[in-house]
């Protein structure tokens, strides 16, 4: 097995995907929807005591997230979906936890009508998705990124 299809296997990322940029023989990948998983389980637990110490199950926030440009109706989304994240899956280990890698891999592959997902996740990405569109996606890496 090469060591890039072991890390796409590690990480959950189907196969096929488009990588946003490549640098000699690595490829850098971007996914709005895994992004939009990832953040708000990282918002969920940035909001807990425990969120900044070693029994955490999510990383610390490279800042904080930045609402200021967002309308009234996507801040009642995006806090909405933080709620939800806080109530439902925080407490639940982002790869091994009960239901989470459906989640996962539903999420990579995309298709939000999978069971795993389910109606009320699938609102809450739906809703919250637009929050971060405009900050997600491939011009994210490729900048930074040096050939």
């Amino acid at each position: 097995m090469t060591a890039g299809a072991l890390c796409l296997l590690l990480l959950g990322l189907p196969a096929a995907a488009q990588p946003a940029t490549q640098v000699h023989q690595l490829r850098f990948h971007s996914d709005l929807l895994m992004n939009l998983h990832h953040t708000l389980y990282a918002a969920a637990w940035a909001r807990r005591p425990e969120g900044r110490t070693p029994r955490a199950l999510a990383g610390a926030l490279p800042g904080p997230l930045k609402e200021d440009g967002m309308s009234l109706e996507e801040r009642k989304a995006w806090t909405a979906a933080i709620d939800y994240y806080d109530s439902r899956l925080a407490a639940k280990d982002l790869l091994f936890g009960d239901g989470m890698y459906a989640t996962k891999m539903a999420i990579a592959d995309g298709d939000l009508s999978r069971p795993a997902i389910g109606s009320e996740l699938r609102a809450i990405l739906e809703a919250a998705a637009p929050c971060i569109a405009g900050t997600s996606g491939r011009n994210t890496i490729a900048p930074t990124a040096r050939g």
